[in-house]
């Protein structure tokens, strides 16, 4: 970064060994967590039950599937192929300019 934050003397940067949130997380937020996690076992039997009761839409029981696998096992890698329009590979370039502090070359 050139605007200066990270350079010594700034006196807005964080000293040695200061947090940055100093006060941590909000209770409310871990209040919330801890609520949401005593439900866990609910939550997945209604999952389960959604899955196993036939009458509920196919749309309902695949989604239900996928949260369950979702959460035992993580979601699968998505690969993302880049290519071009013929199907070669892409060209691929870096440019590293460096400036100096008041923006002149």
């Amino acid at each position: 970064m050139a605007d200066g934050r990270f350079k010594p003397g700034n006196p807005t940067a964080f000293k040695k060994g200061q947090s940055g949130n100093p006060g941590g997380r909000l209770k409310a937020v871990k209040e919330v967590e801890e609520l949401a996690r005593s439900h866990t076992e609910l939550a997945i039997n209604a999952l389960v039950g959604v899955l196993k009761n036939k009458e509920a839409p196919p749309a309902a029981q695949v989604r239900a599937a996928e949260v369950i696998l979702e959460r035992g096992w993580g979601k699968p890698r998505q690969s993302v192929e880049l290519s071009g329009p013929d199907g070669a590979g892409l060209p691929l370039s870096l440019e590293v300019r460096f400036v100096s502090p008041d923006g002149g070359g």
